[in-house]
């Protein structure tokens, strides 16, 4: 009995970070766009939180700066989409709570730089529609 517990509680925490992602993905969004919202909120949280990784706020720095542009974009597509307040912020704050819950896991950080080492590593005219 207690190892069927077990197995469920397993099966629930490895499918709830699915289940959060899918009730943030608002419609009428193309998946670039969300993409390109999840893949810097969640280089955003691995800055804040894998210090085992001092290098990684330099990383997410030079990430920020490079993409600038398509991250500026990305901003204005999300605020005529949610109409800005609210509605947004709420939408940020769902996916920032997702990477942070995922946090937790032991290959997050890792993972984490592996991504941003590979958008970092494309050519200089890659966009970050091409790097998400």
């Amino acid at each position: 009995m207690a190892r069927k517990r077990l197995i469920a509680g397993v099966v629930a925490a490895l499918l709830a970070p699915s289940v959060v992602f899918a009730q943030t993905c608002p419609g009428g969004m193309n998946k670039s766009e969300i993409g390109a919202r999840y893949l810097v909120t969640e280089f955003m949280v691995a800055a804040l939180s894998c210090h085992g990784d001092s290098s990684f706020r330099d990383s997410y720095a030079s990430f920020v700066r490079r993409y600038n542009s398509g991250l500026v974009g990305n901003a204005q597509a999300m605020k005529a989409h949610f109409g800005g307040g609210a509605a947004l912020d709420s939408f940020v704050t769902r996916l920032a709570n997702h990477a942070a819950l995922r946090q937790n896991e032991s290959t997050y950080c890792s993972h984490a730089r592996a991504r941003i080492d590979r958008a970092l590593g494309a050519t200089k005219t890659a966009t970050l529609d091409q790097v998400i």
